[in-house]
């Protein structure tokens, strides 16, 4: 009865962890697209999942390719693992630049695989720790019961010696309940369920984190190494703060401007051309994209800093979605940011004179001035 108890109990505890994983192998699958659908160059937030072939998607350094696509238009695009070609694997991450690509195959006959990202191998310094106290514990146990099931035989040996009513049926009996003593012993001393417990606390911890937090750990070993961690160094911007930026005061014609409200850029006497100017260097050079809401309106989406410019476009009531629908168009070639360059280069057609560009440029200041000169 301790043994099937033993088994059921493991079992149990072993499909309350499979269980686990399902969900987080579900979770862990997911993964937001930029897809162009609907109007001209408008952008929908889609699950990867959702994607079916003849879709244009846009990636950026830093995305993984939901599915296997045709590159349509890119600006120093490097891939890591494999690339073919023109053609993005799925599964595969963009390390730099940025595209458009078109979806060519999606489901069981893409490369994308079908299996959890999840990494669930190896194991922590806790878990084994409580591998080698389970050891420890096991070796105690074997070591009691064989010396109590020694013990008990001499006594029994001894009983048949100098008791005659020690004997045959009887002298069996013992024996046998004795040895029955010393394999429950073992049983009870092994502690099966100790690493266990860890395993299985570990999914229903990540599972809760992603309900209550949206965090979402894809390793399960994940939250013990943090809980080692005594310094933590981070970025400010998406991780300390909200990643919602306003204009407090910006420059122009050699006077600072306070935004002191939603309209002061269009209500401070600048020129046409200065406005227009500001609103092609914003607009054009910008990596975040414009979506419609259940309410239709036009909502920018990506980049904290890009889109925090376009909100304060919009503040002013000036129509960005018009300005992003010719984009495309307009831009003749990029250099997209690159941490290492710290800026961000578009050339774009002159909206007066065709035969001439304008070179848009944004980046750390010290960068943006030394290139400049």
């Amino acid at each position: 009865m301790a043994a099937f108890i033993l088994v059921l109990l493991t079992s149990l505890n072993d499909w309350s962890k499979d269980k686990q994983f399902v969900k987080l192998q579900s979770i862990a699958k997911d993964q937001e697209v930029s897809a162009i659908r609907g109007k001209h160059n408008s952008f929908q937030t889609i699950n990867g999942w959702d994607l079916v072939v003849g879709d244009v998607i846009s990636l950026d350094a830093g995305d993984k390719v939901p599915a296997d696509c045709l590159i349509i238009t890119q600006t120093n695009v490097e891939v890591a693992d494999k690339q073919v070609d023109s053609f993005l694997l799925a599964d595969t991450f963009i390390t730099k630049g940025a595209c458009r690509a078109l979806v060519t195959c999606v489901g069981k006959n893409s490369t994308r695989k079908q299996t959890d990202d999840l990494d669930t191998t190896g194991s922590t310094s806790l878990q084994q720790k409580l591998f080698n106290l389970s050891k420890t514990f096991t070796f105690i146990g074997i070591i009691a019961a064989a010396i109590f099931l020694i013990t008990s035989i001499i006594i029994l040996c001894m009983q048949t010696g100098i008791n005659e009513e020690v004997g045959g049926t009887i002298f069996f009996e013992r024996l046998t309940a004795n040895i029955t003593l010393a394999v429950i012993i073992i049983i009870v001393a092994i502690p099966e369920g100790l690493p266990m417990t860890v395993t299985i606390s570990l999914a229903y911890s990540v599972i809760r984190m992603y309900k209550q937090d949206k965090i979402l750990v894809r390793d399960l070993n994940g939250p013990e190494r943090m809980g080692q961690v005594t310094d933590l160094c981070c970025g400010k911007t998406g991780t300390l703060t909200t990643e919602e930026m306003t204009v407090e005061n910006f420059f122009f014609q050699n006077n600072e401007r306070l935004n002191s409200r939603k309209n002061t850029f269009l209500n401070c006497y600048l020129q046409d051309s200065i406005v227009n100017l500001v609103i092609e260097s914003i607009v054009y050079n910008n990596r975040a994209h414009i979506e419609m809401t259940d309410n239709a309106f036009y909502f920018p989406k990506g980049n904290g800093t890009d889109v925090s410019m376009l909100k304060w476009l919009q503040d002013a009531e000036i129509p960005i979605h018009e300005y992003v629908q010719q984009k495309h168009d307009i831009i003749v070639a990029a250099v997209p940011f690159d941490p290492n360059n710290k800026r961000e280069i578009v050339v774009i057609r002159h909206p007066e004179q065709e035969q001439n560009y304008r070179v848009l440029i944004k980046g750390a200041p010290e960068i943006v001035l030394e290139k400049c000169n």
